[in-house]
């Protein structure tokens, strides 16, 4: 990297750490109001909730990824390098490493979806994410917010070790501890046995694995840095809510109850 290119990361990260500062950083709190009744009235039948600016998180803590050795993991207890399963962008699946983490805060109890999906075989899987992360639709190349995703809709899910899709049947809101959010070559990774972006907040997938690449090959160059991690992500939400604030995500989801 030039000394052009040194002062340049500096004074970027300079001002975003300032106006996080400022702003407080960002947070996440649920506000639910019921949309529909039951047919006796004694329940609620659909929720309407709101994210308003608190925390950025991702999945929690006791998610789980499948290894290279074929084992399963926690996500708190993954490493930077550990080789876990993902997608390439031919829909394979392979293992990879884990090049960082986006965010990764092992205290405090987040708000997640818990969205309940049945596979081809009946088997039942849960995937717990925040609502403005992205995760991939059968049939669909392109993700999109987990806020999004309805009941009916299919999931790429992993199942006995091929690419398959789930029908989605519940979706609660739920407290969990911890939030990470790993980073991986691919850009894409399997939670849950659920195929998912490394991504939140921006509705393009393919743009925010762009716009990451440059901190990736920073990367295999210094190594990980956490602390340079947050001023790049802090500069590209300055930048996207600046000038392409159309497709951040807007805070809004259902869900069909608490957990």
């Amino acid at each position: 990297m030039s000394k052009i290119d040194y002062c340049t990361f500096f004074l970027l990260c300079l001002f975003t750490q300032s106006a996080a500062a400022q702003s407080g950083g960002y947070t996440y709190d649920s506000t639910c109001k019921c949309d529909s009744y039951s047919a006796s009235y004694n329940a609620c039948a659909t929720w309407s909730c709101v994210y308003t600016p608190r925390t950025i998180a991702c999945f929690p803590g006791d998610s789980w990824l499948m290894t290279r050795d074929g084992g399963v993991t926690q996500l708190s207890n993954v490493k930077v390098g550990d080789q876990v399963l993902s997608v390439d962008n031919e829909q394979n699946l392979n293992f990879e490493p884990i090049l960082d983490f986006i965010h990764a805060e092992p205290n405090g109890l987040y708000d997640f979806l818990s969205i309940s999906i049945t596979s081809p075989f009946n088997d039942t899987i849960v995937l717990r994410v925040t609502a403005n992360h992205l995760i991939f639709l059968h049939k669909n190349a392109y993700p999109i917010f987990a806020g999004r995703v309805k009941v009916g809709d299919d999931l790429q899910i992993v199942v006995d070790a091929k690419l398959s899709h789930g029908k989605v049947v519940d979706i609660k809101l739920r407290k969990s501890e911890g939030f990470y959010a790993p980073l991986t070559s691919s850009g894409k990774v399997v939670i849950d046995n659920v195929v998912a972006s490394n991504y939140a907040d921006i509705n393009n997938h393919y743009l925010a694995h762009v716009a990451m690449k440059p901190y990736k090959w920073w990367l295999q160059i210094f190594g990980s840095r956490s602390t340079t991690m947050n001023c790049y992500i802090q500069s590209l939400r300055l930048f996207a809510e600046k000038w392409i604030s159309t497709i951040m995500y807007d805070g809004t989801f259902e869900i069909s109850g608490f957990m």
